[in-house]
This record gives structure tokens, sequence and C-alpha cells, in this order.
């Protein structure tokens, strides 16, 4: 039997946290050095690293990051959008200190952003903050200015973004309630007005370096939506799951 992308590296994340369990306990960041426990304390690379360590993946082939962030990316869309560790995992794996040309340092910092705003008792948000911070070294605003870009940029562009798609989202299912109220065929109703997934709110300009921004382009479409932010998956799984919603409401009448 042939197992997916998506199965191959959830059973490798799944091994990956429970090397980074605590007391039989499981904190996130898993990063984070719980034992000696200083914020500044986090490991380098995390998940990504793990699968360089184990030969799992080549460090340098851009194949194998796209396929991992591909996998993780799938988790997202139809387990838990919310999950701080995939949320932290695609983080690692967008951020490279080993290649600054391999890198897409503004989504990695949404990740760990997303995660920081997850309510969640074994999470330290200061914590992801620090990564998201870290995440950012050497992001500079534009290509060709000098000037370094914050955390506060990025949050502010990030929270602009998610309040952008609630309010997609909440259109979406009020249209869609519509329909189904009115007797209409919400699927097909659906299928005629979206016929494309949404794109975040504006765009994110990544200084990627030509080969990976024109590999990304040119040969793996899939992870170009990266490069309209988290955001754009975390509307990917409200679009799916809204259609999935409405097409069982209308089942069940």
């Amino acid at each position: 039997m042939r197992i997916s992308v998506v199965e191959k590296y959830q059973k490798w994340l799944v091994e990956y946290a429970k090397t980074k369990k605590h007391n039989s306990e499981l904190k996130f960041p898993l990063r984070k050095d719980y034992a000696d426990n200083p914020l500044s304390r986090v490991e380098t690379g995390g998940f990504h690293n793990y699968l360089v360590e184990k030969q799992l993946i080549d460090r340098h082939s851009l194949s194998d990051r796209q396929a991992a962030v591909q996998g993780v990316q799938g988790m997202l869309r139809f387990a838990n959008h919310d999950n701080p560790l995939l949320l932290e995992a695609l983080g690692d794996l967008l951020t490279d200190k080993f290649g600054t040309d391999r890198d897409a340092k503004r989504i990695a910092a949404r990740c760990y952003l997303k995660a920081s705003y997850v309510a969640n008792p074994d999470l330290d948000a200061v914590a992801y903050r620090k990564l998201a911070e870290n995440a950012l070294e050497m992001q500079t605003r534009q290509p060709d200015d000098h000037a370094p870009i914050t955390l506060a940029e990025i949050e502010t562009e990030f929270k602009a973004e998610l309040a952008d798609a609630d309010v997609w989202y909440a259109g979406l299912r009020n249209q869609e309630a519509d329909w189904i109220a009115t007797g209409l065929d919400a699927d097909a109703a659906f299928d005629r007005l979206y016929t494309q997934e949404p794109a975040a709110l504006g765009e994110i300009d990544e200084t990627l370096g030509d080969r990976w921004r024109n590999t990304l382009v040119a040969r793996y479409p899939t992870i170009f939506v990266i490069a309209f932010g988290i955001i754009a998956i975390c509307i990917g799984i409200a679009f799916w799951l809204a259609r999935r919603y409405f097409r069982n409401s209308k089942a069940s009448r």
C-alpha cells in the first residue's frame, strides 16, 4: 500500500514530537529548551533539522523541502489548522538558517505568531513570539532596502489578514445559509460563485532568491500558494469546511 506525502510526514512529525517530551508531557514550542528554561534557548532548525539529521530529507534539496511543506500543509487543511504542532513544524520548514536564499521568513513568522495565539496551558506564547522574531533575522522591508522589518510590522499585517479572513468567512456562511433557506442547490451555487480559492489580503513580497522563487513558481505551483501567507491556508480550510458543512446540512433536510 502506497503511503501518501501527508501520511509520511505525519508519521515523522509524531516521531519528532515524541523526542521532545519532557516528563512525559508535550509542551510548546517544541524547540524551546524546557530543561534549562531560558527564553533565548531555542534549538536551531526544529522539525526541519530533525528530518535532516535522520537522513529523511537532504538539507540542500529544494524538492525535499517542498514535499515536507506540502505534507504539513495537507495536515493543516484536513486536521486542525490551529494546532501549534503543525504551525510550528511549518514555520521550522520555512526558516532555514543555513541558506538565506531558501527560506520564507515572513511566512514563517506568521506561523509562529498564529501558534502564539492558540489558547493552550502547555504553550509558551512568549517563546513563540521569540521564534517569530528570530525567523525575521536578516529580513528587510524591500529587496533594495537595508532597513530590517520588525515583528510589530509583520503582526500588524497579519492581524489585518486574519480580520479580513473572518469577514470573508462570515459572508460566505451567510450567503450559503440563504441559498439553503430558499431551496437553492447550495453546491451548484457555490461552484458558480467561487471558481477559485480566495487570496489573502495584499501580497507578500518574499525576498527568496531567484532559484527558490523560480523553482517554486515553475515546477512546484502548490507551494507557491504559501507565498500569500499562512492566512491563505486558513482561508482555504474555511472554504473547504464551509462546503462540507452546507453539503451535510442539505443532506439532513
